[in-house]
């Protein structure tokens, strides 16, 4: 904010969180806090709290990109509204009595539909009337001990089957950011197992090789099971990398073994004759 723009006041001597708002598990403390002052900060010729970024930051003691990104999550959550933005000058507001509004509704409607459930709990269920001659059933009785044994026992296979599906469905721990573009969440003592499991490759250049294969194929990099993904692309890569060794070596070997046999060839082609050094003086054109 420039020093010429006016500094926006608080309405009051200082700001109110709502308990509605307090327990809120979805944003934190500061997002809580941010949201409060930007509700004390509401300007009534604005229309709403025309602070800046910069401005909050400093009220809150953060950096201004912790604000940014507050201000967004609570916008997503429609705890915020914008009113008006003029290309410099952003104006926003709280929708901290609309949010209040909406929990006390529902929990007005949930206290009603239980208030009438327990007014007539057979509201809704089907009487089954038994026909001439035909025996009553079960479910009309009043006392089925062995029926209501059954329901318990149906209900705790559901809560088990629940949640295993619900273990299964976790987030996986570490993943590939297309903000980022890179993989975020990768621990030292992944690179540490991956470089003893595949001690062919360098893992950092083939992570880096990934990235760019799925920026340049964002219609295939649609996946979930990103370790799977890695430990597949570093499988590939390392017995590529293995069977190249391999193959060099053993070409070593046969140049080795090639040289080695033309040199016993030659040596049997060349005549055992019995052979004596030429006389020094005979060499030189003198007589003894």
């Amino acid at each position: 904010m420039s020093e010429s723009e006016p500094i926006p006041k608080p309405r009051f001597t200082g700001i109110f969180i709502p308990v509605e708002i307090l327990e809120l598990k979805e944003i934190s403390l500061l997002e809580k806090i941010l949201l409060s002052w930007i509700d004390a900060l509401y300007d009534e010729e604005k229309g709403g709290c025309y602070a800046s970024n910069f401005h909050l930051s400093q009220r809150l003691g953060v950096k201004e990109n912790t604000i940014v990104k507050a201000i967004s999550k609570l916008r997503k959550m429609k705890l915020i509204e914008d009113v008006s933005f003029d290309g410099r000058k952003r104006v926003i507001i709280s929708c901290v009595i609309k949010h209040i509004e909406k929990i006390r509704k529902d929990k007005k409607k949930s206290i009603e539909s239980q208030s009438g459930s327990d007014k007539n709990p057979m509201l809704g269920v089907k009487k089954i009337t038994p026909r001439v001659g035909q025996k009553s059933h079960p479910h009309n009785k009043e006392k089925n001990p062995t029926h209501t044994n059954y329901s318990k026992e149906e209900s705790k296979v559901k809560n088990i089957a629940q949640s295993r599906k619900n273990s299964t469905e976790q987030r996986p721990d570490f993943y590939y950011c297309f903000e980022e573009k890179k993989f975020v969440g990768i621990e030292k003592k992944d690179l540490q197992d991956w470089r003893i499991a595949f001690s062919f490759i360098k893992i950092e250049v083939e992570i880096l090789k990934s990235e760019q294969w799925i920026q340049a194929n964002p219609s295939k990099s649609k996946k979930k099971l990103w370790r799977k993904f890695l430990l597949s692309w570093f499988s590939r890569a390392n017995d590529k990398a293995e069977n190249k060794a391999a193959y060099n070596s053993g070409k070593g070997n046969n140049f080795d073994r090639r040289e080695n046999s033309s040199l016993r060839n030659w040596e049997k082609e060349m005549p055992e004759e019995d052979w004596t050094p030429p006389c020094p003086f005979e060499a030189l054109g003198i007589d003894k």
